[in-house]
């Protein structure tokens, strides 16, 4: 193992799809353009799903503003998060990932290295959130 790089540089290097969801559909060597469909679509099913959520405890959901994807990987939840937000912004450590969150997310959301500042995703909100809250 290269000891120079970032555990998520070499994750991103060898499997970027299934070191953001790892799922054996989605490995390198058998990916095919409906399997990145499908990739993508169980990130829309998860922000639905956290919206849920939210409407269910809170009685409001996000939907101004600006969000920002902390560790976006190749941009599965930050295009996601676009279609219910006006405004998102992924940022990524991992140069492989960030190349295809870029180039997959480009018309929908700004991609960015880690040297973005702003507000924290969404679902991390939600591991604060009191238990009683949460089920």
């Amino acid at each position: 193992m290269d000891h120079d790089k970032h555990d998520w540089e070499i994750i991103a290097q060898r499997d970027p799809f299934f070191g953001v969801l790892s799922n054996p559909n989605f490995r390198t060597d058998i990916m095919t353009g409906e399997r990145r469909r499908d990739f993508y679509a169980s990130g829309v099913g998860d922000i639905e799903g956290l919206l849920g959520r939210f409407d269910q405890y809170v009685g409001a959901r996000p939907s101004s503003g600006r969000a920002l994807d902390i560790g976006c990987g190749v941009g599965r939840l930050t295009m996601a998060i676009a279609k219910v937000m006006p405004a998102v912004t992924g940022s990524q450590v991992a140069d492989p990932m960030l190349a295809i969150a870029r180039c997959e997310a480009a018309a929908q959301c700004e991609v960015l290295d880690n040297t973005a500042a702003g507000t924290v995703r969404v679902d991390q909100f939600l591991h604060r959130v009191p238990a009683h809250l949460a089920r």
